[in-house]
């Protein structure tokens, strides 16, 4: 249903989209990232470089890897990376994004090796490159946008769609102050995906049919959610039975187009299917292996995920509010687009919901999003202009307000009040209007997360110590444990051997929900050492680790030479060390501490302490 469309020459919407790509592009280049290449970021550019530059997509050699972070400070650790059975570092992140990149890329690596900049794929030629390629990218999806919004509506519509969208939503930040990729590329090939889609069921042509799967196949390898594509062509066009009749009967008298659609999706992911067969010697391989960062479909947290005072999509992206309103009047005025919208909506807030990751101001993987929901934003904003002249003035300045505070909260975020993950209620409301913040206000944030592998614990005395538990092997003699032994030891009468037989020693175990009701907890733990020999003094570590039902994560074990204690053979050391609890999915995950042995020669353990410093009630 086009009728909102009026006849005329879309200049006001053109002069728009050419004010706002000024606008972006103006703040892109005045503002450019200092590390583009860092954090995830990092991991989808990976594949590019191991191709062209080190010639191991594979990544068997991880010293070249190695040797780029360490020059260019890309990453704290290489979470970017799996280890795959076969012993080769595969690539976490899928490669869509890579391929999206490598046009830009390959221009950078000309001008690196016709330039004194050396070409390693992460020098300035390589970083201008990719910058580049975010603004092109951000440009298209401001074009496209603008062509599809012109097919179901006029020129003022579109251009109050296109502000409020693009300047009054998080895209605004993440394609100027923030790094687009990969949610501002998916956003555009979303768009791209919605204009196509229209424009087959208006004239059904195998050239679009074919764009179509193509971009669904790319969209599904930029990241893993973006398989949920497929549901908007599947259900475009279908709101009650009838429609799906016809919809049916469209996709049997155009069955070529269907398989070339389907020809076309698989094209697009072939690619990632061929680099993991390459590097991992599997066709399809788990790279979301770490149990805190993957899926949970079991534990959505959806009214955190759109409410949450941390990130939550309508407390950072507030215009978004309208656009889901405006889902009931996309039902009453398009009934062929309200199911595809809807369904779509719905199944990737349910996934994000169940997603762990934590990091990045306002719930990110919405920006793709906004791309589907621009146009039920568009219909509520149709809607505006059909309410009486005082109604239609109060929702428009509303419109205004919700657009100046989401300038401001970036402005607020540019300048540091506005951290990117660590905000809570409480710091948000008393920091609402403020362009400084003190000590005493920072208080109210989380708790800061170390980015290495080692936490620092600097204020012990604003949290009560708790004894988690003690091991001293005095009980476990009493019961028959092996390796117990009364020759060497540090307190009482018996200690703990361990050698290449009996590497491990008892745990000391606890579920979180026993430890703190609070978001996180210090862990204090520490055991005496006696190793007998020089060669294996640092083959005792410390673990401390969490488990669920999916395994273990953030795992920290390490030895005297980790920690930098001076340590001795043939006398007893202490071996401590301070630990963070990480984001808990569940408080009966578990924590686990122990010693690992990996030496030949025998060592002994004694008088294993954990204390837990938690936040005083």
């Amino acid at each position: 249903m086009n009728f909102f469309i009026m006849k005329t020459n879309h200049k006001i919407s053109l002069a728009a989209t050419i004010l706002i790509i000024i606008v972006l592009a103006s703040l892109r280049f005045s503002y450019p990232p200092k590390r583009i290449f860092s954090y995830d970021f990092f991991g989808y550019y990976l594949y590019l470089p191991s191709l062209v530059v080190y010639h191991d997509p594979a990544i068997k050699d991880l010293s070249w890897v190695n040797k780029i972070n360490e020059e260019y400070k890309c990453t704290p650790s290489l979470y970017q990376l799996s280890q795959a059975k076969n012993g080769n570092w595969v690539i976490r992140f899928y490669s869509g994004i890579a391929i999206m990149f490598s046009p830009f890329f390959l221009i950078g690596h000309i001008y690196a090796l016709l330039s004194p900049y050396p070409a390693d794929g992460f020098s300035a030629p390589y970083q201008w490159a990719i910058i580049f390629s975010g603004i092109f990218y951000t440009f298209l999806g401001i074009w496209l946008m603008r062509k599809l919004l012109l097919q179901f509506f006029d020129d003022k519509i579109t251009t109050i769609t296109l502000v409020l969208l693009f300047i009054g939503s998080n895209i605004f930040f993440f394609t100027t102050l923030g790094n687009d990729a990969p949610h501002v590329y998916v956003f555009t090939l979303l768009t791209a995906l919605l204009y196509l889609t229209h424009h087959w069921h208006e004239s059904p042509r195998w050239t679009t049919a074919s764009a179509i799967g193509i971009l669904t196949g790319l969209i599904a390898i930029c990241r893993p959610s973006g398989a949920l594509a497929i549901l908007i062509p599947l259900f475009w066009g279908v709101y009650d039975r009838s429609s799906l009749i016809e919809k049916i009967q469209l996709l049997k008298k155009n069955a070529s187009h269907v398989v070339l659609l389907v020809a076309g999706g698989l094209l697009a992911i072939l690619p990632q299917l061929l680099y993991w067969l390459y590097a991992s010697g599997q066709v399809i391989f788990n790279s979301y292996d770490d149990p805190q960062s993957g899926l949970d479909l079991l534990n959505p947290r959806i009214i955190y995920v759109l409410f949450g005072f941390r990130k939550g999509l309508y407390i950072y992206s507030t215009i978004m509010i309208f656009a889901t309103i405006g889902i009931y009047y996309l039902y009453k005025y398009n009934r062929k687009l309200f199911l595809p919208v809807l369904i779509f909506f719905i199944s990737n807030v349910y996934v994000i919901s169940c997603y762990s990751s934590l990091v990045a101001f306002g719930w990110r993987a919405f920006i793709e999003i906004h791309a589907v929901l621009a146009i039920p934003l568009a219909y509520f904003t149709f809607n505006i202009f059909r309410q009486r002249s005082l109604l239609k003035f109060s929702l428009l300045i509303l419109l205004l307000l919700v657009l100046t505070l989401n300038l401001f909260k970036i402005y607020q975020l540019s300048i540091g009040v506005i951290d990117g993950s660590r905000m809570t209620r409480e710091y948000y409301l008393k920091t609402f209007f403020k362009t400084q913040v003190s000590d005493e206000d920072r208080e109210l944030l989380l708790i800061k997360r170390s980015e290495t592998n080692k936490d620092d614990f600097i204020n012990p005395g604003k949290y009560q110590r708790i004894n988690l538990g003690l091991v001293d092997y005095e009980d476990l003699k009493e019961k028959g444990k092996k390796n117990i032994e009364d020759s060497i030891v540090f307190k009482g009468r018996y200690s703990l051997k361990l050698d290449s037989s009996n590497i491990f020693s008892e745990p000391i175990r606890m579920r979180y929900s026993d430890i703190t009701s609070g978001d996180h907890a210090w862990i204090r733990a520490g055991v005496n050492v006696f190793p007998t020999s020089q060669e294996d003094l640092n083959k005792a570590l410390l673990v401390v680790c969490l488990k669920n039902k999916k395994g273990i994560y953030k795992y920290r074990a390490f030895n005297f030479k980790d920690l930098n204690l001076d340590a001795k053979p043939g006398q007893w050391n202490l071996l401590s060390f301070d630990y963070l609890t990480p984001e808990v999915r569940s408080t009966n995950d578990q924590l686990e501490v122990y010693i690992w042995y990996r030496g030949k020669s025998p060592c002994y353990v004694d008088e294993m302490i954990v204390d837990a410093f938690v936040v005083n009630k």
